[in-house]
């Protein structure tokens, strides 16, 4: 059985992994449920409750459009792999050297745990944000470049007015213009929206993602990639598939697979389908590089950005995005002083 990109209607039903010791579809409970239209809650049909299926717990949607089994969307990509016309092996180009020197383990690492563990305020996540925007289609220059003109704005937490903001992404030299400080201002309101998800019902990985995306529209310009990225700045062990990721481990297909693990519905939410299309390929690629560890609470994150670094184009780069830390009012100044 196989896929087409499109997208699968609303009204869905879900068979799905409601409980199982050793986390094995063999010792494991499963139900059958309603899916809730936009936000990927299920009402379980044997349990009569609502439940949010946990990562890799979902075994089967069913809609008008067909069935649509979860081991599928794993094949999906490999086949788009196989029929890449030029593929680039995961373990080949560049050698993706183990003892590279990144900006990850450098400082932004620390700090991520340290937002991780203790909290992260609404300004760190509006910085975040920014910065992250910054670099839609952007070269990592000219994003390091905008973000340090937005500084001023960025630390007492309130960016300028529209003008301002198409003129300094002038100087900066990025595109989308006009577009982009919209997306910038848009991002200021739904910051709030992950304050809370993250602080006040304490939401985190792939569960924050999940509600964030599933269940609330996006802002203009943020789509699952980046809002993955927004969110492994800040302490979450989620990986940001960009087009660099996409690139090598797809080649040619990157773009159809972009295309596929970003619809939205006309809510402005992301699909399911490409919801549950992105955690598979997240886990697919990132798992499979030296730099992923299962024991490291951040090890999708860390993977990604060091991953990231070695695919400059002319070989390894070093990136701390010191721009975005040095924005950053860092909480831990206010904890050695109380």
């Amino acid at each position: 059985m196989g896929f087409s990109f499109e997208q699968v209607g609303e009204m869905m039903l879900c068979l799905h992994v409601l409980e199982s010791e050793d986390d094995s579809l063999a010792k494991a409970v499963v139900g059958f449920g309603v899916v809730e239209p936009f936000s990927g809650r299920v009402f379980d049909l044997y349990s009569k409750k609502v439940v949010n299926p946990r990562r890799g717990n979902v075994v089967a949607l069913l809609s008008q459009g067909g069935v649509y089994f979860a081991p599928d969307l794993k094949k999906e990509g490999a086949a788009l792999r196989r029929a890449n016309p030029k593929p680039i092996p995961l373990r080949s180009r560049r050698s993706l050297e183990t003892d590279f020197i990144s900006g990850y383990t450098a400082y932004a690492r620390d700090t991520a745990l340290f937002w991780r563990n203790y909290g992260v305020s609404e300004q760190v996540i509006l910085c975040a944000g920014v910065f992250a925007l910054a670099s839609v289609q952007t070269g990592i220059a000219n994003t390091l470049r905008l973000t340090s003109y937005l500084h001023p704005y960025l630390v007492e937490n309130e960016l300028p007015d529209r003008k301002t903001l198409v003129d300094m992404c002038v100087r900066a030299g990025v595109g989308l213009q006009e577009s982009r400080p919209d997306w910038f201002l848009s991002f200021q309101e739904y910051a709030e929206t992950i304050d809370e998800m993250l602080n006040q019902e304490g939401l985190r990985d792939d569960e924050l993602r999940r509600v964030l995306s599933l269940e609330n529209p996006l802002p203009k310009g943020l789509s699952i990639t980046k809002l993955s990225f927004i969110l492994a700045l800040i302490g979450n062990n989620t990986g940001c598939l960009d087009a660099r990721v996409l690139n090598w481990a797809f080649g040619d297909n990157a773009d159809q697979v972009a295309k596929a693990i970003s619809k939205k519905t006309e809510r402005g939410t992301v699909s399911v389908l490409s919801y549950l299309r992105y955690e598979d390929l997240e886990d697919d690629i990132l798992t499979r590089t030296p730099y992923f560890n299962p024991e490291d609470p951040l090890g999708l994150a860390r993977s990604q950005w060091m991953l990231w670094e070695q695919l400059g184009k002319s070989g390894p780069e070093y990136h701390d995005h010191q721009e975005f830390f040095d924005a950053v009012v860092d909480p831990r100044f206010f904890w050695e002083i109380s």
